[in-house]
């Protein structure tokens, strides 16, 4: 008996997904998927900036040069793309020492300091001497932000490597504008505002304050979930993670539940609206920081070697992802922060390599060498000269990062077949017999709709380039 279907007959359609924008890190890996490309040549990784995401953690843990670093990271990759920063907490007041977060043209001084002007003209910072509140923030973005959007989409519709899944054609979206609010825990709103000036300021008035301001920010989240996809919005938000209270007892709870599988159970992010954590698409946690001191010479671990260094200017921390709903959550992994210079994503990639017992620097310690590159030497205390300068070689210690991170944090897709168990060594023996090394070295891992002079390889690419070369050691056997 065949029953008709009611799909094929009204023509109903599924819903487009909203797309994520790449920041060239580690996190791409962290919430992202790879996805086939529009016109089957490829894949890209869907990963990044989700429509609305969220990092909490304690005091002075980089929360808020780490979310900012993710999106400046990823404007520097979408040309038009600009953010507008409400800062609750008057903390950033320079915008060039934001821009200068920046990941790309490392090679090229000239070309980098332009690369920084051009991006201090696409950030606008807000503080409570402009708005009192979260809702008035708001209105000015929907007023200067979704009302243009709205009424001249063509203007801002970019194209993407993804397949529209109902036109089946290359798929078209809103240029990102980027929203961050730092912090939304110490954000006002109107409501409570209002409940905090009542004339009966009495302690039952003051709990009052928490739940009006609880129940705005719930609106507001919800509203941002709506905003994102039809006027391509893309929201971060910074939050305080503190340990939960007893409020009978007024000490900490002896037995608290987990607020999500991969949080403590003993804390709570705080003052964000009780829907948080289930209205943001990616939530990521700092659980810890330290300085990163060499223990032999107790000087910074990384230090310059055209200017003195402090000892305090590099951190690592420990990042996790609480919530995912893309790739799933419970990932942890160290990112590298500089105090002036925001998340590094080569001693971030470094870091993470030398964690995993030196996985793809070879087999000395002192003198670490990417497969891909095995004639140089990355001396720690001239990391710097080494790495930044030299174009391919951050791609190739990128490039061995990822596959470092694949290997130790996904489960491989079952219905593709690449070779995703190879080694670093064998990776780069085979890329060289490809003769695709030099182009993979100069080429970029993440997508744009710009950058076409430079050649598109994600780390799925760059398997599939090798599948079917024979691999290190092969010739040995026979």
């Amino acid at each position: 008996m065949a029953i008709p279907s009611l799909i094929k007959t009204s023509g109903t359609q599924t819903s487009i997904v909203p797309i994520c924008f790449n920041t060239g890190g580690l996190w791409d890996m962290a919430n992202g998927n790879f996805l086939t490309r529009y016109d089957g040549s490829g894949f890209i990784i869907n990963g990044g900036i989700s429509p609305t995401n969220g990092l909490g953690g304690r005091y002075e843990r980089f929360k808020s040069t780490i979310a900012i670093s993710m999106v400046i990271q990823s404007m520097e990759r979408y040309p038009g793309s600009e953010l507008y920063l409400y800062d609750t907490e008057y903390s950033h007041t320079d915008r060039r020492r934001l821009a200068s977060f920046s990941t790309l043209y490392l090679e090229d001084p000239v070309r980098r300091e332009q690369h920084i002007l051009e991006l201090m003209e696409r950030i606008i910072i807000k503080n409570p001497s402009d708005f009192q509140n979260i809702d008035e923030f708001m209105a000015f973005i929907n007023d200067e932000v979704i009302k243009p959007k709205d009424e001249k989409r063509k203007l801002f519709m970019i194209p993407t490597p993804l397949i529209n899944e109902q036109t089946h054609k290359q798929r078209m979206e809103l240029a990102p504008t980027f929203v961050i609010i730092d912090s939304w825990s110490a954000g006002k709103t109107k409501a409570g505002m209002q409940a905090a000036s009542a004339p009966d300021a009495s302690d039952s008035a003051n709990n009052m304050q928490y739940v009006r301001d609880s129940g705005a920010k719930n609106t507001t989240l919800a509203r941002m979930l709506h905003a994102s996809p039809r006027y391509g919005l893309y929201f971060f938000l910074t939050a305080h993670v503190r340990e939960k209270m007893d409020l009978a007892g007024g000490g900490p709870m002896a037995k608290p539940r987990k607020d999500l599988q991969n949080m403590k159970a003993n804390e709570k992010v705080n003052r964000v609206g009780s829907d948080y954590l289930f209205l943001v698409n990616s939530n990521w946690q700092v659980d810890n920081s330290s300085f990163l001191v060499n223990k032999n010479d107790k000087g910074s671990e990384y230090p310059f070697t055209d200017r003195a260094t402090s000892v305090n200017e590099f951190s690592e921390v420990s990042l996790g992802t609480t919530r995912g709903k893309r790739k799933g959550s419970g990932d942890k992994f160290m990112v590298v922060v500089s105090q002036n210079n925001g998340v590094s994503g080569y001693l971030t990639y470094l870091e993470l390599l030398k964690a995993h017992k030196y996985y793809g620097l070879g087999t000395d310690p002192n003198r670490p060498r990417l497969a891909f590159f095995p004639d140089i030497i990355i001396q720690r205390k001239r990391t710097h000269d080494i790495l930044q300068p030299n174009y391919a070689l951050r791609r190739a210690l990128e490039i061995t990062a990822q596959l470092c991170y694949f290997q130790h944090y996904w489960t491989a897709p079952g219905n593709i077949e690449l070779p995703f168990d190879i080694t670093p060594e064998d990776l780069a023996h085979r890329l060289e017999l490809s003769g695709k090394k030099d182009e993979v070295m100069r080429s970029r891992g993440w997508w744009s709709y710009d950058f076409e002079d430079i050649p598109y390889y994600s780390l799925f690419d760059i398997l599939a380039i090798v599948k079917d070369i024979p691999p290190l050691g092969s010739d040995k056997k026979k």
